[in-house]
């Protein structure tokens, strides 16, 4: 009987009314998350995909439209792969990771359902790479200058309410 009332109970609690503190005009938060990534040379230069890690900020900024938020986000980003190379005798993983520097404009569009809402984001990133570490091996893939990438980034979510004005956000991009 009481896992019969447990679904109820958190529908009940995702639909109930957020905390006063959490409606407010803007809403600033840290970033933890996973990127997968893989560079792109030439058919025969490119690497294995590899998972690292982003850390960053973020403001989301209420609108005097209540669907529409504008989120402003600042990151950084390891990305990178693994290149098997042959030698006569073997095969030898090299290693190549690139940091980035990321800037976003997102319009968000935003469902609240209590302590519970859905949201997607389509906007710009302004992309930076900072560093380029690899191997030796690796060296001559990475001879042209830095430079800077402006991409579009899609982005669809959920946020739930926990306590005192915090959230926690599950994002897909």
């Amino acid at each position: 009987i009481r896992l019969a009332r447990a679904p109820a109970f958190l529908l009940a609690w995702f639909l109930a009314p957020g905390p006063a503190a959490a409606q407010g005009t803007a809403t600033y938060g840290v970033l933890i998350g996973q990127v997968k990534s893989r560079q792109l040379h030439t058919h025969t230069d490119d690497s294995e995909a590899r998972t690292d890690v982003v850390l960053g900020a973020f403001v989301d900024v209420a609108t005097p439209v209540s669907w529409l938020h504008i989120m402003l986000e600042a990151s950084l980003a390891r990305r990178g792969g693994d290149y098997e190379m042959e030698t006569t005798s073997t095969s030898v993983i090299q290693s190549a990771r690139v940091g980035y520097l990321s800037f976003a404009l997102l319009p968000t569009g935003r469902v609240d359902l209590g302590r519970a809402a859905l949201y997607a984001s389509l906007g710009f990133t302004s992309e930076s790479d900072l560093d380029i570490r690899s191997t030796a091996a690796l060296a001559p893939l990475f001879t042209e200058p830095a430079r800077q990438v402006l991409a579009l980034r899609t982005a669809a979510g959920v946020e739930v309410s926990i306590v005192g004005g915090w959230s926690a956000h599950l994002e897909v991009r």
